[in-house]
């Protein structure tokens, strides 16, 4: 049993489902092996707070304030995830990366959710672009490729192209890996196909 922090309602967890481990990788970059359609965030059933992290006295006082509100309220009609991130934007640190941790494993997790809320999709863009410009170059390639797909998922084509050139540009020794080119080649087959198998966030690229 569960008890949820604000409230006191007490409720069964939901188990994860059990994976069977894959090495291989998405087009979101992710493992395979991760169960999509299982929502491993718990949330309470009542007031459908997510339970992401365990919460100090200072943040339960500031969310209490925060589930008050109207923002709250139209929140909750998102993922659970978005849900998490919009909490954490009030309660957390300012520097926190956090909150772009919580969209991506939304992206992940929830992907067929997430990847059909617009909303959702333009602050994951807006956090990544933030997160791009503090991030060392060395880490850019990945982000920057993972950011196009993102983006051409949210109907930003010119955008996405843009950004796939910037990942290509980069002369990082070790970068040209024959998975992260294999990645590049599956975002360019996207982009030239909408049909393409490689449009799905949950697809595996082949590493050629």
């Amino acid at each position: 049993m569960m008890t949820c922090p604000i409230g006191g309602e007490r409720f069964e967890a939901t188990e994860p489902q059990e994976c069977t481990p894959d090495p291989r990788l998405t087009m979101i970059f992710a493992p395979a092996s991760i169960c999509y359609g299982t929502h491993v965030l718990q949330q309470c059933p009542q007031n459908f707070l997510p339970l992401y992290k365990g919460f100090t006295s200072d943040d339960l006082a500031l969310l209490e304030t925060f589930m008050a509100s109207e923002t709250y309220d139209s929140s909750v009609d998102h993922s659970a995830y978005y849900l998490a991130y919009a909490i954490e934007k009030f309660i957390g640190e300012s520097d926190s990366t956090l909150p772009v941790e919580l969209l991506f494993d939304g992206l992940v997790r929830d992907s067929a959710r997430s990847f059909s809320d617009e909303v959702y999709l333009e602050d994951f863009l807006f956090e990544m672009q933030s997160i791009l410009r503090q991030s060392p170059e060395n880490s850019q390639p990945v982000m920057q490729a993972v950011t196009s797909f993102v983006m051409l998922k949210a109907g930003l084509r010119e955008d996405a192209i843009a950004m796939l050139e910037q990942a290509r540009q980069h002369d990082i020794a070790g970068l040209n890996t024959p998975e992260f080119l294999s990645y590049l080649a599956a975002i360019e087959s996207c982009l030239a196909d909408e049909s393409s198998p490689y449009c799905d966030p949950r697809a595996i690229f082949p590493i050629n």
